[in-house]
């Protein structure tokens, strides 16, 4: 870690991760019904271990602060399901495999404050981040990789208020593996306004919470049943929270 100076500061990190591959991994065979899909494992399969490392800016100016980090972790034998492109009784076939691969990435997030008052506070919050990852022989890109998002925030704080507005941004997952169908992208609105107030040694919490407020058609690309089980529409809740 170095402080720069009184604004700026930064640091880097070096990791070797290792993970020995799963009992799923090594030894499925069968039909997987909660990602319909039929997994076939290997038992040769090698420990996945990495050599990675990260660089950190970090900014902080009276108000102001953020944080930019990037990272690049390169695989020996990552373990991943293969599509094979075979179908067991309408089951795709899903083959755990292993293979060298890189990671590289960065993310963003910060905040900006823009009342700081005895009882109440208001920032601004954002945040950003992306991976690219591919096999590192033939540079093709590996399967369930998350897209590119964002996110903004306009956040207040009160003794006994708090309220939210937060839009995401994620952007289309068109840089697919083999057999891997493209997702697109979508903007979500979520919002909540609370209230707390107390009786002797108990606090009272009413939240008031509205997320996908757009009634986004919304799919998660990591997830197998992404098109059949898309992300939550428009949802409305009123919470009672007691806390002793």
């Amino acid at each position: 870690m170095w402080e720069i100076s009184e604004i700026w500061g930064g640091g880097v990190n070096f990791n070797r991760p290792e993970r020995a591959p799963t009992a799923e991994e090594l030894y499925s065979d069968g039909p997987h019904a909660a990602t319909f899909a039929y997994e076939i494992g290997d038992p040769n399969l090698d420990p996945e271990v990495g050599k990675g490392i990260e660089a950190t800016l970090r900014a902080e100016y009276e108000r102001f602060e953020a944080t930019l980090s990037a990272f690049s972790t390169r695989y020996d034998g990552f373990i991943f399901l293969d599509d094979t492109g075979v179908e067991i009784e309408g089951f795709d076939v899903l083959k755990f495999s292993q293979d060298d691969a890189e990671f590289v990435g960065f993310e963003l997030h910060g905040h900006l404050e823009f009342l700081h008052a005895a009882r109440s506070h208001a920032h601004l919050g954002f945040s950003y981040d992306q991976v690219k990852a591919e096999f590192r022989d033939s540079g093709e890109p590996l399967p369930r990789i998350p897209p590119r998002r964002g996110r903004l925030a306009l956040i207040y704080m009160a003794e006994r208020w708090d309220a939210r507005i937060e839009g995401w941004w994620v952007d289309d997952q068109t840089r697919v593996a083999e057999g891997e169908s493209p997702t697109p992208g979508y903007q979500t609105l979520n919002a909540s306004v609370g209230h707390r107030f107390f009786a002797g040694t108990v606090v009272h919490e009413l939240l008031l919470r509205g997320r996908n407020l757009t009634d986004e058609a919304a799919y998660n690309h990591v997830s197998f049943l992404k098109f059949q089980a898309p992300l939550p529409g428009r949802d409305v809740s009123l919470v009672y929270r007691l806390l002793f």
